[in-house]
């Protein structure tokens, strides 16, 4: 071999192992934010060419007329839509399938999602599954299957919680065995994401702090994650410092606009950091408990991460320190910031602790097994064994 041809082996082999550090940064191709933009939708998807959308719609706010503006637009700007409501609860295999057959039936060329995180999440499996009928919901995540284009898809959330109109990513339970799946695929991103905090108005104040400490936790957790960029960890921080000052206004007057938009956007903004960064620990055990119990996502995440929190810090003092400024404009330490995330929980009334839905040191070890295989694991700032995950299961209900 020529000297020439071993340069050009070592070049290509380091090339190679630099390209491992490149991270990818994604976002929704369009974002409205502002009260009122619920009422550009239609023009946006006219300016799309499309025809005819399948909303899927909160049952509750349907019922409330929440949704109405919504049809107003579209009807102005002649956007036909078949409407599909959502009883509740997190979304499932059997939601997603019913829902891609329905949208099939009435031959919608787009789907529109009109609600909470569960509401978001079922639609973009819909929009995905639509377009690939014959292909098991499971499968929707596997990037060696080559998948045909999902519908389009435009986000409306009416919680600030789960940051699901920014993210790559959709949870769906499976039916059969009670397991949550979380789907990771880059066409989970919707093409347009309208921010209007005026639809959070109606918002419980239960409700306000179970998705609040939802949008804390992306925070928190991609912000200490191991593909952390500055991008991430520069919205994670903004979304932070947002909802220390907001999140208790929020669920103490729900009538603050500014409170509620303030949510709206650090939800926003932790969506797209974890999008890109990853979480960590804490969703891989929630997840568990939350398919297991059947407790809400963010009330799984306010019971876990506290304990989640003491066991990274090993490895996190300096970034909880900066969490904790972020948090509450002071300058603390790893332990005091832990203090104050667990006492702004307690603040907001997620007082509740996982023994209170169920919780046994029985089922431990089957839900640490479980959490092994989250993929949220893989970006823990700090490895873990199953026998650590039993011992912070065991802390969160001892606490």
């Amino acid at each position: 071999m020529q000297i020439n041809e071993v340069s050009h082996v070592i070049y290509r082999a380091l090339d190679l192992i630099n390209a491992q550090s490149v991270r990818e940064f994604t976002v929704p191709p369009q974002t409205f934010i502002g009260a009122g933009a619920l009422a550009r939708c239609g023009e946006a998807m006219a300016e799309r060419d499309l025809k005819c959308v399948f909303v899927m719609v909160d049952g509750f706010l349907h019922k409330q007329g929440i949704d109405e503006g919504l049809y107003r637009s579209l009807e102005g700007a002649n956007i036909k839509y078949e409407i599909i409501t959502y009883a509740g609860g997190e979304p499932t295999t059997q939601i997603v399938e019913a829902a891609a057959k329905q949208l099939l039936a009435a031959q919608c060329d787009s789907v529109l999602a009109l609600g909470g995180g569960s509401v978001l999440d079922a639609a973009k499996a819909t929009a995905m599954l639509a377009a690939n009928v014959d292909l098991p919901i499971e499968n929707l995540a596997n990037k060696a299957i080559k998948l045909k284009k999902r519908l389009p898809l435009i986000a409306i959330p009416t919680t600030a919680g789960t940051g699901s109109e920014a993210t790559n990513i959709a949870v769906i339970t499976d039916t059969t065995n009670d397991v949550k799946q979380v789907l990771v695929h880059p066409q989970l991103i919707p093409d347009l994401a309208i921010i209007d905090a005026c639809l959070t108005l109606g918002v419980p104040s239960e409700i306000t702090a179970i998705t609040g400490i939802d949008a804390l936790t992306h925070a928190i957790e991609t912000y200490v994650a191991c593909h952390a960029t500055p991008l991430t960890k520069g919205f994670a921080y903004r979304a932070i410092t947002l909802i220390g000052e907001a999140l208790p206004h929020a669920v103490g007057q729900g009538n603050d606009i500014p409170a509620r938009e303030s949510m709206m956007l650090a939800s926003y903004m932790a969506g797209m950091a974890f999008s890109n960064g990853g979480l960590g620990l804490c969703h891989a055990m929630a997840h568990q408990i939350g398919g297991k119990y059947h407790i809400p996502h963010g009330m799984c995440n306010a019971i876990m991460l506290p304990a989640v929190m003491r066991f990274n810090q090993l490895v996190c003092k300096k970034e909880y320190a900066e969490i904790g400024h972020a948090l509450t404009g002071k300058q603390i330490e790893a332990e005091d910031t832990i203090k104050a995330i667990q006492q702004l929980i307690y603040d907001v009334g997620l007082c509740k602790k996982l023994g209170e839905f169920g919780g046994s040191p029985e089922d431990i070890p089957q839900l640490a097994e479980a959490a092994m295989q989250d993929i949220c694991l893989t970006t823990n700032p700090r490895t873990v064994t199953q026998e650590q995950i039993i011992a912070v299961y065991q802390d969160a209900l001892a606490s």
